[in-house]
C-alpha cells in the first residue's frame, strides 16, 4: 500500500503539473495497460521530455498539440528515453527530429533498441523457437512470441544516429536543478532513473510502481540470465539512494509517497512467487510452461503467455543461482541450449 496524493490522471493529451517545474503526460497505449506517463521538466529555453510513448499517429497528434499548446515559444531542450520498450522510446527518434534536439539514454538501452530495430536477432529464430518448445511452450505459441518480438523494428521510429549516454551518479542540470542519474536492472537492461534530492522527487519510470509490478523475463538471447537478481539489487539500492518522503512519479498507474514501503512489498512479492513455485516443483520434473500454467492459474492471451512464461522462467533462473530448486526438477525447468 502506497500514499498516493490527491492527484487524478489527466485527460489524455492534457499536461498538468504535477510538482514545481514538472508537467504529467498521460498518452494512451493500445495494450491492456492503457496508458503511459510521460514527463516535461522545465528547462533553461523550453521543457526537458523524459519518455515518449506508443509510436503511432495519435500519440504523435497529442505530441503535436503540446508542442504547440504547452511549450509555446520555448522548445525541447532534450529528449530523455528511459529505456528500450516500445511505450517508452518508441516516439524518441521522431521527436528528437522534430524539435531538433538531442537524445539521451544508458548506452545498453541506446544499443538495444538499434539492435532490435535492425532485426539483430532474427537470424536465429530456428533457435529461440528451440528455447521455447525445449521449456514446454507449444511451436505455435513460440512462433507468435518471436513474431511479435520482430514487430518492434516495424513501429519505433528510427534513432537518430547519436546520443549522450548517461551515466549512473551523473548529476543532469535540468532548469536550475540536479538530478542524479539512477540505472537499474530488471525489467530492463540498463533503465534510467532520475532524483532530485532538493526537490525530493524521483521518477521511478517502470523500476518501482505502484499498484502492479513491472514485468520481469528472461529471453532466449539470455536463457541463464537472472533478471530477478538485478531487480532486487536495484530496488535496495534506490531504498539507500533516495529519500522517503519523494514524490514518486512512475511510468504508469499515479505518483506516490511511500517508496521504501513499496520496495519492501515488491520484494516480498518476487520472494512469495519463488515459495509458490517451489510448492508446484516439490512433485517431481516439469516444465517451465507447465509451472507457468499453475502459477497464474487463468487464461491467459499469447501475448501475455509469452510474458507469463519470461518471468515464471526469471524466478527459476533466480532460485537455481540461490540454491532454491530440487535437483531433480531442475534440469526440467531450464534445459541446456544447443
Amino acid at each position: 500500500m502506497t500514499d498516493a496524493p490527491a492527484l487524478s490522471p489527466p485527460e489524455p493529451g492534457q499536461a498538468v503539473e504535477v510538482t514545481d517545474g514538472i508537467l504529467w503526460l498521460r498518452l494512451p497505449l493500445p495494450l491492456r495497460l492503457d496508458h503511459v506517463n510521460v514527463y516535461l521538466i522545465e528547462d533553461e529555453g523550453g521543457f526537458a521530455v523524459v519518455d515518449t510513448g506508443w509510436p503511432d499517429e495519435t500519440t504523435q497528434a497529442i505530441w503535436r498539440r503540446v508542442l504547440n499548446q504547452v511549450v509555446g515559444h520555448g522548445r525541447i531542450t532534450r529528449v530523455i528515453a528511459t529505456h528500450h520498450h516500445p511505450d517508452h522510446i518508441g516516439n524518441a527518434g521522431w521527436l528528437a527530429r522534430l524539435a531538433d534536439a538531442p537524445l539521451l539514454m544508458s548506452e545498453t538501452e541506446y544499443l538495444l533498441a538499434a539492435a532490435r530495430a535492425a532485426g539483430f536477432f532474427d537470424h536465429a529464430r530456428a533457435t529461440y523457437l528451440d528455447f521455447y518448445t525445449q521449456r514446454g511452450l507449444s511451436a505455435e505459441l513460440a512462433s507468435l512470441l518471436l513474431d511479435t518480438v520482430a514487430h518492434y523494428a516495424r513501429i519505433v521510429t528510427p534513432l537518430p544516429p547519436y546520443f549522450a549516454a548517461l551515466q549512473a551518479g551523473e548529476a543532469l542540470r535540468i532548469g536550475g536543478r540536479d538530478f542524479t542519474v539512477l540505472l537499474g536492472g530488471g525489467h530492463s537492461n540498463e533503465q534510467a532513473m532520475l532524483y532530485c534530492a532538493a526537490q525530493k522527487v524521483f521518477l521511478s519510470v517502470d523500476q518501482i510502481l505502484p499498484d502492479i509490478t513491472p514485468h520481469i523475463g528472461v529471453w532466449p538471447v539470455e536463457p541463464e540470465a537472472s533478471p530477478l537478481d538485478a531487480f532486487l539489487a536495484s530496488l535496495a539500492a534506490i531504498a539507500s539512494a533516495v529519500d522517503e518522503a519523494a514524490l514518486v512519479l512512475p511510468g504508469h498507474k499515479l505518483p506516490f509517497r511511500g517508496l521504501q514501503r513499496r520496495i519492501a512489498e515488491i520484494t516480498a512479492h518476487h520472494l512469495e512467487v519463488c515459495d509458490r513455485i517451489a510448492a508446484i516443483t516439490a512433485a517431481g520434473p516439469c516444465t517451465i510452461a507447465t509451472v507457468t500454467e499453475a502459477l497464474f492459474n487463468r487464461p491467459l492471451d499469447g501475448r501475455n503467455q509469452g510474458l507469463a512464461f519470461a518471468e515464471t522462467l526469471a524466478h527459476v533462473n533466480f532460485m537455481r543461482r540461490h540454491g532454491r530448486l530440487h535437483p531433480l526438477t531442475a534440469p526440467a525447468l531450464n534445459p541446456s541450449t544447443r
